[in-house]
């Protein structure tokens, strides 16, 4: 009895042997085993399984020869995003589903990426090849420009990335709210307001460029224009930008002007006997008279628009100047034509020559003012010199020696003298020469010649 017992259980045993397929991601295996849930089948089958690993028909349900056990192993994930890099453990291979694992919904115009290179969310990916995804989730930007709002949606990292992203190209002279490196974490605003072109006119000259400024002090630095001094813009500096974007400019110069008037002053003569015969020395300066205008001028653009005078204020009155005349008598010795000259004056003088008939009289005559014969060694001399000087000896270089005894009515000035000759021996004479005034000294001597 009892060994019919044991070989109804082994009937019975051998009767639950049955073969199983386990298909293990894209692997299949083929099994035997006594195993009435899929459990107990993977166990005797070797197959481990992980917290998140899929199984179908489920561990616990009990099956009869099964057709299929369908083993899917879970993969980590690891989602990198602007909150941090949180792990995702699932089976879905899909990049939008596993960042709905970790509470990401993926919008339009989220970017999901691998490796740098932007994929489909929607497609999937070969969980073995890539373990990390990079979220970058949209955000809005809210743009307004020359007061047109606008809202965009961006993942780039930068403001400045997601305006040119949308085709919002930023000049340098456009003038924006923000930093256009400021980083895209948060929903954002920004106001650009666009350079447009601005006129300065100068004169007939017109400069433009640029500028996105409000005010006309702020658009003429974006111009690179400066006013200084007096300068000054219309409309003022200070004001909005006009309408048409126009700014006349004008360059102020103010100049002082100064203005001298002099007042002449005269000199006096005193002997001075430190000063040698017919040279002269300042014993006091003589000095002008001074006045003075000061006057401002002022010039707009180059053009002189007011012009404004100080009342004229004396500076200096006119001094007389005293000069002095030599007095002091110097003998000296000269060699002259081969002839050894003792002498106490000389002086340059202009030489004529005359003779009895040559006088510019219709007749000839040997007649002077001193009442010797006139020939060679008569000296003619001005009135003046004549009253002062006759009969004092002389020598004049080729000439020859000579006496001051006739004046001259054709003598037409200082410093001229008419060298006597006969008909026989005359000589025209024409230049500048020396008169030498020979020893001995006379008692009067005119220090200052006539």
């Amino acid at each position: 009895m009892g060994g019919m017992i044991l070989l109804g259980l082994l009937l019975l045993t051998l009767s639950l042997r049955h073969m199983v397929q386990i298909a293990v991601d894209d692997q299949l295996i083929t099994r035997q085993t006594f195993a009435l849930r899929p459990q107990g089948a993977l166990r005797q089958a070797g197959i481990k399984l992980s917290n998140g690993d899929q199984v179908n028909p489920p561990l616990e349900k009990l099956f009869y020869k099964p057709p299929l056990i369908q083993v899917t192993h879970a993969y980590d994930y690891t989602l990198v995003t602007r909150d941090g890099s949180p792990q995702v453990n699932t089976v879905d291979h899909i990049p939008a589903n596993i960042l709905a694992k970790a509470g990401f919904i993926v919008f339009p115009h989220d970017r999901v990426l691998i490796n740098g290179a932007e994929i489909d969310p929607n497609l999937p990916i070969d969980p073995k090849d890539t373990l990390v995804l990079q979220f970058q989730q949209a955000l809005p930007l809210s743009v307004s420009i020359d007061g047109n709002q606008r809202t965009l949606y961006s993942s780039q990292p930068t403001v400045g990335m997601a305006l040119a992203e949308s085709g919002i190209v930023i000049h340098p002279k456009d003038t924006v709210s923000i930093d256009l490196d400021t980083a895209l974490s948060s929903p954002t605003g920004i106001t650009i307001l666009k350079a447009r072109e601005v006129a300065v006119i100068m004169n007939d000259q017109t400069f433009s460029g640029l500028s996105s400024a409000l005010t006309v002090g702020e658009a003429l630095k974006d111009l690179g224009i400066s006013l200084q001094g007096l300068d000054y813009a219309n409309p003022p500096e200070d004001s909005p930008l006009p309408a048409n974007r126009q700014i006349q400019l004008t360059r102020v110069q103010e100049t002082l002007s100064i203005v001298k008037v002099e007042t002449p002053y005269t000199n006096s003569y005193q002997p001075d006997p430190n000063t040698e015969l017919d040279q002269g020395s300042v014993i006091q300066p003589g000095q002008v008279g001074l006045a003075i205008t000061r006057s401002r001028i002022k010039y707009a653009n180059g053009v002189e628009v007011n012009r404004q005078s100080d009342p004229s204020w004396k500076a200096s009155d006119p001094r007389e100047g005293i000069l002095g005349y030599g007095t002091q008598v110097v003998t000296r010795t000269e060699i002259v034509d081969g002839q050894a000259l003792e002498y106490w004056r000389k002086i340059t003088v202009y030489a004529t020559s005359y003779s009895p008939c040559k006088q510019g009289y219709s007749y000839c005559t040997t007649a002077t003012a001193s009442g010797v014969v006139l020939q060679k060694g008569i000296v003619a001399v001005l009135p003046s010199w004549y009253r002062a000087m006759k009969f004092q000896s002389v020598y004049i270089p080729g000439y020859g020696y000579g006496s001051i005894a006739d004046t001259g009515g054709g003598i037409p000035g200082r410093n001229w003298i008419d060298l006597g000759f006969g008909e026989e021996d005359y000589e025209s004479w024409h230049f500048w020469t020396t008169m030498y005034f020979l020893t001995p000294v006379p008692a009067y001597i005119p220090y200052l010649l006539p």
